[in-house]
């Protein structure tokens, strides 16, 4: 009995000392290292300590070596600049270069030897920026005669840095803020609406129904066009602008048209059948978005429907509100004319400039191709829409009208898409061409109304 027991001991105990962990070593890789936490989720601003073990093979010691040096070095993968980088500690020996940090740490192989060829110790990594990142390994051998051996490194060995950022006051102040300043200048815009001019519209729903299919048809065609020429290898870029161009026209887009003495009542009317006519074409275009941009299966793209029906619930209860409420109070109906525009541009400036504040990490992504891509796709936009308004027989403030609403998109559609599909902090880095784009369309509109305030003056 004993010769049968024995002898299955010993096999299964070399099996276990086989799979266990990752501690010994494939034929092929002479170090391996285990990070501990094995996913590094590090906190934008925070420094964090992360411990490693190495594990060496005894049978890559060459007699001659006298130290062991591993090289960690950090890469970016995304986004395209350095987001993590080590902070110095006691042990090691370290070295910057001009585009990678780089920690490299010397071992006496006497020490290998009596820790039976293992090496615990730890490094800081100080997560600037979010983004994904990997520590690449690199190891040699340094020999007694001043001769170097390059060591084979285990593939799996390589850590993953996942960055996020947490969540502040100021986000929730200005998400709340803005929500309620749109709802006042709702309000205010349904005192001024022109009843006349909304019966015409619905006797002539066609002017309505040329305006959508412009709106859903142009800024997508030239979004999808830009990122496939500007983004080839960056696809959480061209998903984030797709999905902008995508979402139905802003109640910004209601705004501008005021500001430009064009038709509120048909920039309105847009925004109502953008919206509406969005909880069917977004799943149409997201659909299609999936055939056409790999994503590698890693995510589902799915169409905010709760926030869609939020949205509208929100402006028809606003402009009902104004228009039955205010506008049939004759003293309220004048203090809401007087206030219209300074309000208004009051939440486009308060807009663009809040946002620049709670959102001036995702400022710091933009570079010159997503800020070209953002200025061609909207000047692509505003004009080729404007020539279409202009074939199916508009007057200038219908095409004006139209040209506003299909360039000025719902931004915070988009960034509901990207929050049910995404985690953090792709999230946010497929948000960096929807904010450039929200930026550069306030611009553009904020230089074009200053050309006309001067040219009204003189």
């Amino acid at each position: 009995m004993r010769r049968l027991v024995l002898p299955l001991i010993i096999v299964i105990a070399s099996i276990f000392t086989t799979c266990h962990g990752d501690v010994v070593l494939s034929e092929e890789a002479q170090v391996s290292a285990r990070f501990s936490p094995s996913e590094i989720r590090l906190i934008m601003g925070n420094t964090t300590q992360v411990n490693y073990t190495l594990v060496v093979d005894k049978k890559a010691l060459s007699s001659s070596a006298k130290s062991l040096q591993v090289e960690f070095r950090l890469i970016t993968l995304s986004p395209q600049l350095e987001i993590v980088e080590f902070e110095p500690i006691s042990s090691g020996s370290y070295k910057n270069d001009t585009t990678n940090s780089i920690h490299v740490v010397n071992i006496d192989i006497r020490h290998l030897h009596q820790e039976n060829y293992l090496f615990n110790s730890s490094f800081y990594l100080k997560a600037t920026y979010i983004g994904h990142a990997i520590i690449k390994l690199k190891s040699k051998l340094l020999m007694v005669d001043g001769k170097e051996e390059s060591l084979n490194i285990a593939t799996a060995t390589n850590g993953q840095i996942t960055i996020i950022r947490n969540e502040g006051l100021l986000d929730k102040i200005f998400m709340y803020s803005v929500i309620v300043f749109i709802t006042i200048s709702y309000i205010n815009l349904g005192a001024q609406i022109d009843i006349d001019n909304v019966r015409r519209l619905v006797a002539t729903p066609k002017i309505i129904f040329f305006g959508f299919l412009i709106g859903i048809v142009v800024m997508p065609s030239c979004s999808w066009l830009a990122g496939h020429l500007l983004f080839q290898d960056q696809p959480m870029y061209r998903v984030g602008s797709f999905i902008y161009a995508c979402a139905p026209a802003a109640s910004a887009s209601v705004l501008w048209t005021v500001m430009f003495d064009a038709d509120k009542e048909l920039a309105l009317g847009l925004q109502i059948a953008s919206t509406v006519g969005a909880l069917i074409t977004m799943p149409i275009f997201l659909y299609a978005m999936d055939k056409s941009i790999d994503l590698e299966g890693q995510y589902t793209i799915k169409v905010p429907y709760l926030n869609l029906t939020r949205t509208l619930v929100v402006l028809l209860i606003a402009l009902l509100i104004g228009s039955r409420l205010v506008g049939r109070n004759k003293r309220a109906r004048q203090i809401s004319q007087m206030i219209f525009r300074p309000l208004t541009m009051f939440v486009l400036l308060f807009i663009i400039m809040f946002s620049s504040i709670v959102y001036w990490y995702v400022y710091q992504m933009f570079n010159l191709h997503i800020t070209l891509m953002a200025f061609l796709v909207t000047c692509a936009t505003y004009i080729l829409s404007g020539l279409l308004g202009y074939l199916i027989k508009r007057d200038i403030d219908h095409m004006i009208t139209i040209s506003i609403s299909s360039t000025y998109r719902n931004s915070g559609i988009a960034f509901a898409a990207l929050v049910v599909a995404f985690q953090p902090p792709d999230i946010f880095i497929a948000y960096v061409p929807c904010l450039t784009q929200v930026v550069t369309t306030s611009l553009i509109g904020l230089v074009f109304y200053a050309v006309k305030s001067l040219r009204k003056k003189k």
